[in-house]
């Protein structure tokens, strides 16, 4: 069948004209070059009424492959990149099924035809579901139905624009009353509540049409949150961040964790400055990796009660006091609110687990890996599964877990069922820091789990080799019909090495391979912490990895020896090196361009890019007592933003360094970016 693909932009003011100019000639060349296009119009707005978007294409595409290749092509891509994303405001789209019908000529236009009215409406559900259906030709021209009670109002929202018609090919639409309509509502995503149109006047000043006012509809019922992006091209498109939060904990255990608030707009007075800043009630949490309550996995799985779910409550974990801390990002996103805790006594209770370390918000709910079981010192470490709205904890995921023993982290391809968990060790292992002869004895894990994500049952263990310590970040292809993602090897014991594996499926079974070597740096002993002056050399110590959303570099932190790299992996089996930025160090402390003076410590550790991959975000510190061990001078706290080039290549960006008493001498960790990140979400769609 074919499909119906409608995509409306709202620019920023500043947007030049002759960026538009390139993108209609762009998207002139695009459209031409590709096949199985059965209609494609678009233009720039005609400003005859205010308050509409910038810029509509609408097309219709003869099947998904066409639709598919018409997305994933290279000049596609570069169109979103280059032309749209950098003056980006704001994005509406939707798909839907076009049966066939009869197409409308020429004969059917009013004289002084000028241009099309294209209205995209987010509708309730209860418009489809009256005992004799109205079709929306009918609807939108003539007044509306008395209303049942109880009936939830009509219209959540309408995005408008009026463009020249370039191409009068309509093949999907039919004309009645002077209206040219579909009258297949579309389904957005499965349990969506929401239904979508297209109604486009063809007569000159839109005569004869109703013009629907939203201050006529009761907004009584939200709209469905704009951050849950049914794929990763949507999410990429999508208006960028402002804010980013990171969580600040004190290692001494004296002063409250907090949440702190980063503005991160350039065009703000207060770009790089710390503007907001919420502490919790108690002591010594160690505030960890956190994530939000809802995201685009939303859009298509079990589980979630669709109505009024949003993106906005950061669930964080404290590693050490096994309490789970809730912040409410609204109505001020600046200043979160501590909206619950849930204390380690239910997480145990529950779940039977301690020491909450990731989660990721999923089909069943919130995902929590822990390291430990109950007792909070030995394993084995789980997942626990949270309600996403009321923060309850439910139960343990797994219903069998086979020989997993050691935990980390835990994502999914969701399409495929299957969830990969990592491995790190029980609390007793790391709490004081690496132990030696546990490393040397290769005790850390060193193997990652394939698990049935439907039935929380384990299904395949995959030994990288004894030597491999420590698997730890795992990061999926955010396309969801993909079977690779990497994963991130802190160190090989054999000679202090690093490595990053790529999983992919083999048959009916998974494997992995070694896909990037990250050697040891040979240093003077005299400059190295004492459980490294043996070695005379630096490791790197991959201790995070992060994958862009358009699944075409992966970005990979160095701790020990100070540096990010930046690899292409459009081939996922043969990464390519293309950039490297070098940022404090064991060794070599590098400054930052800010401070060229200052010597910094720490190094690349939590690394966070944007959603359209132009912006990386690190901090400095990995663990407390891990910090410590490798900086015994002082970790610091600091923070820094990456330029991405979309070819390749990283800059630092010399007004962006929150650092030291900017977070009041707290070390800061993991960053969440405003509206979703590369490591926040799992697409449903392509």
């Amino acid at each position: 069948m074919p499909i119906g693909h409608v995509v409306t932009f709202t620019f920023t003011p500043d947007v030049p004209a002759a960026t538009l100019t390139a993108l209609g000639e762009s998207l002139d060349a695009l459209s031409a070059a590709a096949a199985g296009i059965e209609s494609y119009r678009h233009g720039p707005d005609m400003r005859v009424r205010p308050g509409n978007a910038d810029y509509a294409v609408s097309a219709v595409f003869t099947d998904q492959d066409a639709l598919t290749a018409y997305m994933t092509s290279p000049e596609h891509q570069r169109i979103i990149t280059e032309l749209i994303v950098p003056h980006l405001r704001d994005k509406s789209s939707v798909l839907f099924p076009c049966p066939p019908s009869d197409p409308v000529s020429d004969t059917v236009r009013p004289a002084g035809f000028t241009l099309a009215a294209l209205n995209i409406l987010n509708l309730h559900d209860w418009a489809t579901r009256r005992e004799v259906l109205d079709s929306w030709g009918r609807f939108l021209g003539e007044p509306e139905p008395e209303r049942r009670p109880r009936r939830r109002p009509l219209l959540l929202s309408l995005v408008g624009i009026h463009v020249p018609v370039r191409d009068r090919r309509a093949g999907f639409v039919r004309v009645d009353g002077g209206l040219v309509y579909t009258e297949s509502p579309c389904v957005l995503s499965h349990r969506c509540d929401l239904w979508a149109g297209i109604a486009v006047g063809v007569t000159s000043g839109m005569s004869g049409s109703r013009r629907i006012d939203t201050k006529e509809a009761e907004m009584s019922q939200p709209t469905m949150d704009p951050t849950f992006y049914r794929s990763a091209a949507e999410a990429a498109a999508a208006a960028p961040e402002q804010l980013a939060y990171v969580v600040a904990f004190d290692r001494a255990a004296e002063k409250p964790d907090a949440l702190s608030v980063i503005d991160v707009d350039p065009g703000s007075g207060t770009f790089g400055r710390v503007v907001g800043w919420t502490e919790v009630p108690h002591m010594g949490n160690e505030l960890h990796h956190f994530g939000w309550n809802a995201c685009s996995s939303a859009l298509k799985h079990e589980g979630h009660h669709m109505e009024g779910l949003a993106r906005r409550y950061l669930i964080v974990p404290g590693l050490r006091s096994s309490h789970l801390y809730v912040f409410d990002t609204q109505p001020d996103p600046r200043q979160p609110t501590l909206a619950k805790i849930v204390d380690s006594a239910e997480l145990a209770a529950k779940a039977g687990y301690s020491r909450p370390h990731t989660l990721h918000c999923g089909p069943d709910g919130v995902f929590m890996t822990c390291l430990g079981s109950a007792n909070g010192s030995d394993g084995p470490g789980g997942i626990a599964l949270l309600d996403h709205s009321t923060f309850d904890v439910l139960r343990q995921w797994e219903t069998d877990r086979g020989p997993q023993y050691l935990a980390y982290d835990a994502w999914w391809h969701l399409n495929q069922n299957t969830l990969i968990s990592s491995e790190w060790g029980t609390p007793s292992m790391i709490e004081g820091g690496l132990v030696p002869e546990l490393l040397l004895e290769n005790k850390y894990g060193h193997a990652i789990h394939f698990w049935d994500l439907a039935t929380g049952k384990h299904q395949q263990r995959v030994d990288l080799g004894a030597q491999h310590q420590m698997p730890l970040e795992l990061r999926p292809s955010h396309d969801p019909e993909a079977t690779w993602g990497f994963l991130g090897v802190v160190i090989s014991t054999e000679d202090l090495s690093a490595s990053v594996w790529r999983w992919h499926r083999d048959r009916d079974s998974w494997a992995v391979d070694k896909v990037i070597t990250i050697p040891a740096e040979p240093a003077d002993p005299d400059l190295l912490p004492p459980a490294l002056k043996p070695f005379g050399a630096v490791p790197p110590l991959v201790t995070d990895i992060d994958l862009s959303v358009d699944d075409k570099f992966l970005y990979v932190s160095c701790w020990g020896i100070g540096e990010l790299k930046q690899f292409d992996v459009h081939d996922p089996a043969s990464p390519i090196e293309t950039g490297s930025v070098r940022l404090g160090g064991i060794v070599g402390h590098s400054a930052h361009p800010a401070a060229p003076n200052q010597s910094l410590s720490g190094g690349p550790q939590m690394v966070e890019i944007s959603r359209d991959g132009r912006r990386v975000y690190l901090t400095n510190s990995l663990y407390g007592a891990w910090d410590d061990q490798f900086y015994p001078d002082g970790v610091g706290a600091w923070m820094a933003e990456i330029h991405a080039d979309p070819r390749g290549g990283m800059t630092i960006d010399e007004a962006f360094f929150p650092h030291d008493e900017d977070f009041r001498g707290l070390r800061v960790h993991q960053v969440r970016l405003q509206g979703g990140d590369a490591s926040s979400d799992s697409y449903c769609y392509r």
